[in-house]
């Protein structure tokens, strides 16, 4: 037996959707079961911008999400990266404080909507590349 999986490619950021699942083995089918997902576009970067210790990062807001993610590491593969997590739909930037000068730092983010209590992600955003220690745009 192995796992099934589905993609509705037809899905809209922000609306909430409700599947009915139903397993089949021979001629003996389950009793369908209800799964609520919500839709939540992927995380776009639209800017960003360093300084000696600081990385700013915007990214494209959308009105339909309880708020967003920021992850960055000194690793393009994110190993013990460190997030922050930013509440409100209206938020358009982080700025990341902290940070050693010199360094190349990767950044990402996502969206996510908090709803009948559970969190739904969106996926990361391409990673973008920045240095601190001198002024990047």
């Amino acid at each position: 037996m192995g796992t099934v999986s589905y993609t509705d490619k037809t899905a809209k950021h922000g609306t909430k959707y409700t599947y009915a699942v139903s397993a089949i083995s021979g001629n003996n089918e389950s009793s369908y079961s209800e799964i609520t997902r919500y839709h939540v576009a992927r995380g776009v970067i639209t800017k960003t911008k360093s300084s000696k210790h600081a990385i700013k990062v915007s990214w494209r807001r959308s009105s339909k999400v309880t708020g967003y993610q920021v992850q960055y590491s000194t690793k393009a593969s994110f190993k013990n990266a460190k997030k922050k997590t930013y509440r409100g739909k209206n938020t358009k930037y982080a700025k990341l404080t902290g940070l050693k000068s010199g360094k190349r730092y990767y950044v990402r983010v996502r969206s996510y909507i908090q709803a009948g209590g559970r969190t739904y992600y969106g996926s990361w955003s391409a990673a973008k590349k920045i240095s601190t220690g001198k002024d990047n745009k």
